[in-house]
């Protein structure tokens, strides 16, 4: 934050008095060996939402949430948030000693028994009563799920609500100082002044006898090495001994050798380190690079109760009393301190030709880090404002400079000097550099100045504003960062065309090359990048995920990452030069939100050196590449219903918790709506968790990246649904899928019977409309059909009367007549005789036809009853003065029915034309009439013992034709089984239901 010294630096500190007597710079070097640095970890307590600060023990479930217990009570931690139980929610007590998991609920083992959480609720599992027995301990599933914990000093296996002692040795006295469980499930307890015995099947057996003085030694808690199989590790109050090829010893370490505090935990991490609790902070036990941490190198001067390895390797330590902290690692070490009195500000690094690495600050001059040592360095000037150094700048074989508030000052042989008095520069010097002539460039607030190796010295001209940073742009060119933007000097001379007008209202603070790019950042403009050879400009902000849009310093280290010191911490990134894309670099190392300086970067070996308005920090570039295998966990954290007119946290609510939400969830479609809210958990950067989800049979993808951990659904359609949800940590990598079923369950009237019951009722009523047209219509057309019938039976009948009269009078006078003119006439005239006995004939039979027309015609005629009983009265007139035999076979006995016109007149006439040809050609003796019927077809024979024929005999006769003819008008099947010398037999048949069909068609 530099920038600021233009206007403000001699207004604070014009009045700042600090006497220093002049001398040698290296006569004036002080606190040798005051080397003070901090370790980053990240700290939890009751203002973050625990629920006590003394936290007693460390456990993570199958879900990967921790549970802190305390000595009030439970809290359940996700990286972000807490959720907490006490005894008023349902705990046995509130003094927590220990946990476990069992049948998909947590167990909590507490001074008052053991209690259950699941679902989101705590519920008593063994209540033991005041005083009855001591307070349980160590409580431990083994691989079985049978559960066991100490209480005072006996072993105890509980099954359902029933405690049991168990025996380890068989001895009445024995005392059981610890339970714990192996890597294999295995368990293992101390037994005091006996050894460590281990379960084997359902046999103990010990593994480490005590003997000689070790039978005194308290051993409190018993740690099977991870790495080396054969090495157990036992601790006391006092300490730490190691187990192995049958030798128990004390463990060496330079601090455990020192060590005097009481220990309380014992921890061991995935690479095989130690760590230990004490009762005044913790110790990090990697041989001789051990690290002991407590309050004056940023962790706790509380006792470490436990220490917790998680599955994600992160190091937890709960402390007694200052809550829990999680370990960030050795990736970040910073300096605030010399020695006791802390340091205010570094504004500027650099380094000399003895790689001694200078620090300069705000009022202390500078720092020299050194072989691991820190020492302080005030330049020899009277003038408080030359402890104020914001600029270092060194080339190899060339001396120091360094850029102050008090002028230009520059080492050379061991020796400082203030040029800047020398060449008239000004006091307020902003940034300076060495270019490839060795020529010295600074700027400040009155402009950009040169120096060369020979010692002119100038300014350049033209070049207005106050100027921040300057680098080599090129040969003989350098590049310029003031409150106007960029400007380029050509040949000490600026370059008037050369203007980006996107900064002419920004001020550059920092500038660097990053392969065929300048990159440059601004006080709020954020990060900014120019392809000189192009004339592209692009930028880049917080929008585009930077910490913050003030840019102070930047530096590409040895693998391509530009680091960029901000005002809200440190972003690495990568730029491609082609398209000047930027992509953020993730990693899990420790990035606290500290303001950084301007100028005050630099890289030393493996490490990135950034000052800070609060000290110095060291981050390791070995580490940032490698973003870590560690995957994030999600979780379905609840399922809410809700009706539509409450909200989700009405009475109504149906909620299901952690492991009790079911695989899959039912609802109806108009009484609810449904929540879904999901967790992930990645411990090493909690807050950089995003979600991706999706509902399988809505969306076809998941959703893009989101901070949101709920999703709700409101107009779900009936059907079934699936959804997934998926959590990303800033390391890129997904955790698995996590998914649930949906059924949402139609209302009645959208279910498939019910659209298959309106289709059969909609059918039904189309089909009742339509008959009820049919119907209709057929009603009118039978009303027609009945009164055209009516009609035509009255005049059928009228006919038939007014022929029968108008016929049967003329007939008769005809008759009359002609007897008369018989009587009259001669017997001597035959002729005349003759004559008139054809006109009686002929009348005679005219009257005859005429009779059979006019019982045709009359309606009377069409029943069937009244047809047979017709054919029946003409068989017994035709053969009446015959010898033939007529026989009636149950003719006249069927029932009354009507018959279309034509019928009746047809039905006659076959049979007269076929009694006429018996009469005529048969010659036979019996004739038999026979019927028979049921409810569809009629069928009439007659049969004749004559003499036969063949049809070839009457292919010149016309009767047969005739008969023939006639049957088909009436759609008669027409049947002849005859042979000479065998009689004749004749069949008529009728389709019943076809007269009525062909009734009803007329």
């Amino acid at each position: 934050m530099n920038f600021i010294y233009s206007g403000f630096r001699r207004r604070a500190f014009n009045n700042t008095i600090l006497r220093v007597i002049a001398g040698t710079a290296l006569a004036v070097l002080t606190g040798g060996n005051a080397l003070s640095q901090n370790y980053y970890f990240k700290h939890y307590n009751i203002e973050n939402g625990l629920v006590q600060s003394q936290v007693r023990k460390i456990f993570e479930d199958s879900q990967k949430y921790l549970w802190l217990g305390t000595a009030g009570g439970v809290s359940r931690f996700d990286g972000t948030e807490f959720i907490n139980y006490t005894k008023v929610d349902g705990l046995t007590g509130d003094l927590v000693n220990s946990f476990g998991e069992y049948r998909g609920k947590l167990l909590v083992q507490d001074e008052g028994g053991i209690s259950a959480i699941g679902n989101g609720k705590a519920a008593s599992m063994l209540s033991l009563p005041q005083g009855s027995v001591p307070k349980p301990r160590n409580l431990t599933i083994d691989k079985d799920g049978n559960i066991w914990f100490v209480s005072g000093s006996k072993l105890y296996a509980l099954a359902g609500r029933k405690m049991t002692a168990i025996s380890v040795t068989g001895k009445p006295d024995e005392k059981i100082r610890y339970l714990t469980r192996r890597k294999d499930g295995v368990l293992a307890v101390i037994v005091y002044r006996t050894g460590v015995f281990c379960r084997i099947g359902n046999t103990w057996v010990c593994k480490i006898p005590f003997t000689g003085t070790d039978r005194n030694i308290m051993f409190t808690k018993v740690l099977f090495d991870q790495i080396n199989s054969s090495r157990t590790y036992l601790l006391s109050t006092s300490k730490l001994f190691q187990y192995e090829a049958g030798t128990l010893s004390i463990c060496k370490n330079p601090i455990l050798d020192t060590l005097k505090d009481i220990l309380f935990s014992l921890a061991q991490d995935k690479t095989g380190n130690l760590w230990l609790g004490t009762e005044k902070g913790a110790c990090y036990l990697r041989g001789n690079n051990s690290i002991r941490f407590t309050g004056e190198n940023g962790f706790s001067n509380n006792a470490v109760n436990d220490i917790f390895i998680d599955d994600q390797e992160n190091v937890w330590l709960g402390t007694n009393g200052d809550g829990f902290y999680k370990f960030q690692g050795l990736d970040l070490v910073s300096f605030n301190k010399i020695g006791s009195n802390p340091i205010k500000m570094v504004m500027s690094i650099g380094m000399d030709d003895s790689n001694r690495v200078w620090l300069g600050t705000e009022g202390q001059g500078v720092l020299i880090y050194h072989d691991g040592e820190l020492k302080n360095f005030l330049l020899p000037s009277n003038s408080s404002l030359a402890q104020y150094v914001g600029s270092i700048c060194h080339k190899k074989g060339q001396p120091l400079v360094l850029g102050t508030l008090a002028g230009l000052w520059m080492l050379d042989h061991g020796r400082f000097e203030n040029i800047g008095k020398k060449y008239a520069f000004p006091e307020l010097i902003n940034t300076a550099i060495y270019d490839r002539y060795n020529t010295i460039w600074f700027v400040s607030d009155k402009g950009c100045y040169y120096l060369t190796k020979d010692g002119h010295a100038g300014l350049i001209e033209n070049l207005n504003g106050d100027s921040q940073t300057i680098i080599e742009a090129g040969k003989d060119s350098m590049l310029v960062g003031n409150k106007q933007g960029l400007t380029l000097i050509n040949h000490k001379s600026v370059d008037p065309s050369f203007r980006f007008k996107q900064l002419d209202s920004e001020t550059v603070l920092s500038l660097t090359r990053y392969k065929s790019l300048i990159i440059g950042g601004t006080v709020s403009g954020g990060l900014f990048t120019i392809d000189l050879a192009r004339k592209k400009f692009r930028r880049y902000t917080n929008l585009d995920g930077l910490r913050s849009n003030a840019i102070y310093s930047l530096l590409t280290d040895k693998n391509g990452v530009l680091w960029v010191g901000t005002g809200k911490g440190v972003d690495k990134v990568k730029i491609d030069p082609t398209n000047q894309n930027i992509k953020l670099v993730q990693d899990l190392n420790a990035n606290p939100v500290t303001e950084f300086n301007q100028n005050s970067i630099f890289t030393l070996d493996d490490k990135v050196l950034l000052g800070s308005t609060n000290g110095l920090h060291i981050y390791s570039i070995n580490q940032y590449p490698n973003i870590g295998q560690q995957k994030p966990q999600v979780n379905l954290e609840s399922v809410r219903l809700y009706n539509q007119q409450n909200s989700p946290k009405s009475a109504t609510d149906s909620a299901f918790w952690g492991k009790g939400i079911p695989p899959e969830i039912r609802y109806k479609y108009d009484e609810k709506h449904i929540s879904i809210m999901f967790k992930g958990i990645f411990y090493p950067d909690p807050e950089s968790v995003r979600y991706q989800y999706r509902l399988i049979g809505v969306d076809k993808q998941f959703c893009p990246l989101t901070r949101l951990n709920a999703v709700e659904y409101t107009s779900l359609s009936p059907g079934s649904y699936v959804f997934q949800v998926r959590a990303a940590a800033s390391n890129g990598l997904f955790s698995g899928i996590r998914q649930i079923g949906i059924v949402v369950v139609p209302a009645f009237y959208q279910t498939t019977w019910f659209y298959a019951v309106l289709l059969v009722l909609f059918t039904i009523i189309l089909l009742s409309g339509q008959w009820l047209i049919n119907y209709r219509r057929e009603r009118q057309r039978l009303l027609f059909e009945a009164v055209k019938q009516n009609e035509q039976v009255r005049v059928r009948r009228q006919t038939a009367e007014d022929l029968h009269d108008d016929i049967g009078n003329k007939l008769t006078r005809i008759v009359v007549l002609t007897d008369m003119l018989d009587r009259k006439a001669t017997d001597q005239n035959k002729d005349v005789k003759s004559i008139i006995g054809q006109i009686r004939e002929s009348a005679a039979s005219l009257y005859s036809g005429a009779k059979d027309v006019l019982w045709a015609l009359d309606p009377q005629s069409d029943d069937l009853h009244q047809i047979l009983s017709r054919i029946k009265n003409f068989a017994i007139d035709l053969f009446s003065n015959t010898d033939v035999n007529v026989i009636f076979d149950d003719f006249d006995v069927f029932y009354s029915r009507s018959l279309p016109l034509e019928f009746s007149r047809n039905i006659t006439m076959i049979f007269k034309e076929l009694l006429n040809n018996i009469l005529k050609h048969a010659h036979a003796s019996q004739v038999i009439l026979s019927a028979a019927s049921d409810q569809n077809k009629l069928k009439l024979t007659l049969s004749d013992d004559g003499v036969g024929f063949t049809e070839s005999s009457q292919k010149n006769g016309r009767g047969l034709a005739n008969i023939k003819t006639r049957a088909g008008r009436i759609n008669g099947d027409l049947r002849f089984h005859t042979s000479p010398g065998k009689g004749t037999t004749v069949i008529l048949i009728l389709e019943l239901n076809a007269i009525t069909d062909q009734q009803h068609e007329k």
